[in-house]
């Protein structure tokens, strides 16, 4: 199954611009998130969020100086190998209003893929419409699912909030602030007879290269819905400092001892 968990776009365009246009189009580990180290070369396993960042600029903001424009964002993902279309989500008119008179500003196309989905070649293609300026423009990204394998997946922060998961977060901040980190395991084994995984994760903040603590935050799952695929994990992470740092996150399966990592670069400004 194929289905939409977020298509968004907060627009702010100023009138000078001229011409609808798409640009730094990356995949991006959640929303806010960092760029994909496979940005160049997509592969996801069945049960990612593949969420697709792009700017668009140069929307006719009208002209009663409210700063208003109409636009709509729609996508598809076909099947590369027959080109038959997978999902669809029709256009969705939105309005926006240019409060801070920049012409760039971020949006965003996200499919979550069914742990259900073969392997192969896939491609995402997103529409945007400008609909006073009666203009439109595509852009489409090639993806490759792999076979189901056990994997860390769905990478995103948020702020905390309290009914979870809160609005997603950017991988910075500043001194006082706390993110959570939410990730998911799939492909784990299950035990023959209690029919529960055995999945451990773990979280190590490095600085130039070196651990900020001598042990890893960690936590163990052995108790888990017989019929869930996707084990959701997550870790707090307090913002106690400025810095520079990088994250790493780990998962292993103790039942086959597989492991499957992920790492950001985490940025904490001073106030």
């Amino acid at each position: 199954m194929w289905t939409t968990l977020a298509m968004t776009a907060a627009l702010a365009f100023a009138p000078a611009q001229e011409g609808l246009t798409l640009t730094h189009v990356r995949p991006t580990h959640g929303l806010f998130g960092p760029t994909r180290k496979d940005a160049d070369d997509l592969k996801v396993l069945a049960g990612e969020v593949l969420l697709i960042a792009f700017d668009i600029e140069g929307l006719k903001v009208a002209k009663d100086g409210s700063g208003e424009v109409e636009y709509s964002v729609g996508m598809e993902v076909i099947n590369n190998k027959d080109e038959k279309v997978l999902f669809k989500k029709e256009p969705e008119e939105l309005k926006a209003a240019n409060l801070l008179g920049t012409s760039r500003q971020p949006a965003f196309a996200s499919v979550e893929i069914g742990t259900d989905t073969p392997p192969g070649e896939y491609t995402l293609t997103a529409t945007v419409t400008d609909r006073a300026g009666k203009t439109s423009k595509k852009i489409s990204r090639k993806f490759e699912v792999l076979p189901k394998a056990f994997g860390l997946v769905r990478l995103q922060l948020t702020y905390p909030a309290q009914t979870p998961p809160g609005p997603p977060a950017p991988p910075m901040g500043v001194p006082g602030q706390t993110l959570l980190v939410y990730f998911a395991a799939i492909g784990f084994e299950r035990d023959k007879k209690t029919k529960q995984p055995n999945v451990v994760a773990s979280m190590r903040i490095l600085e130039n290269g070196k651990p900020t603590l001598e042990k890893d935050t960690t936590g163990a799952v052995n108790k888990f819905a017989e019929e869930q695929s996707v084990m959701p994990l997550t870790f707090v992470l307090p913002l106690t400092r400025s810095g520079k740092f990088k994250v790493e996150l780990k998962i292993l399966d103790k039942l086959t001892d597989k492991t499957s990592t992920q790492s950001f670069d985490l940025t904490v400004h001073e106030k």
